[in-house]
C-alpha cells in the first residue's frame, strides 16, 4: 500500500499554522518533504508527527 502524502493546508491545519509557515519550514529543512512533477510540496504523516513531537519538546504549541 502507497503512503498517504499530505498537502501543505493539511499539515498546516493539523499543526494550526499557516500554510506560508509550512512551506518555510519545508524550504528550511525543517520537515521532510518531496516535490510533486508539477512542483508541490507533499508531507508524510510520520514527518509532520516528527515535527509535532520536536515542537513539543521545545515547548511550542502544536495543535
Amino acid at each position: 500500500m502507497a503512503t498517504k502524502l499530505l498537502t501543505v493546508s493539511a499539515v498546516a491545519e493539523q499543526l494550526g499554522v499557516s500554510v506560508n509557515t509550512v512551506r518555510r519550514w519545508a524550504d528550511d529543512g525543517y520537515i521532510d518533504h518531496i516535490r510533486t512533477p508539477s512542483g508541490y510540496r507533499r508531507f508524510t504523516q510520520e514527518a509532520v508527527d516528527q515535527l509535532r513531537e520536536w515542537m513539543e519538546s521545545q515547548g511550542k504549541a502544536a495543535a
